[in-house]
């Protein structure tokens, strides 16, 4: 492989400059992705819904798990990815997107205890 080759593989991914084990992650995830959205729109998921949920706990864990590792190796990334991965602006995204204003949580509903008490 030359230079150029090398060049352009790290242009159209430039997250394999930083790590080839965080691409495979994500890569990983976006599979997950697929199948959970394919159990979705399923008109009867039947038993694929709880492929689906499982799906979705390990989709969890593997989204937190990268941006956890982008956060702790912020130096190595722009300032505009940096900010954007912190898991302060990930929150503040998330609550936005769920029509949350602010700090606001969502609240409570009868009968979920809070592991935060």
């Amino acid at each position: 492989m030359d230079d150029d080759q090398f060049e352009e593989m790290y242009r159209r991914n430039p997250l394999k400059a930083f790590s080839i084990y965080t691409v495979t992650q994500l890569q990983s995830l976006r599979r997950m992705a697929f199948e959970i959205k394919a159990a979705r729109d399923q008109k009867d998921p039947g038993p694929d819904i709880m492929k689906a949920y499982d799906f979705f706990w390990f989709w969890t864990l593997g989204a937190y798990a990268i941006i956890r590792t982008m956060t702790q190796h912020k130096q190595c990334f722009s300032s505009k990815i940096a900010s954007a991965s912190s898991p302060q602006t990930c929150s503040r995204n998330s609550r936005k997107a769920n029509g949350l204003k602010g700090d606001a949580r969502p609240p409570k509903r009868p009968g979920i205890v809070s592991l935060a008490q």
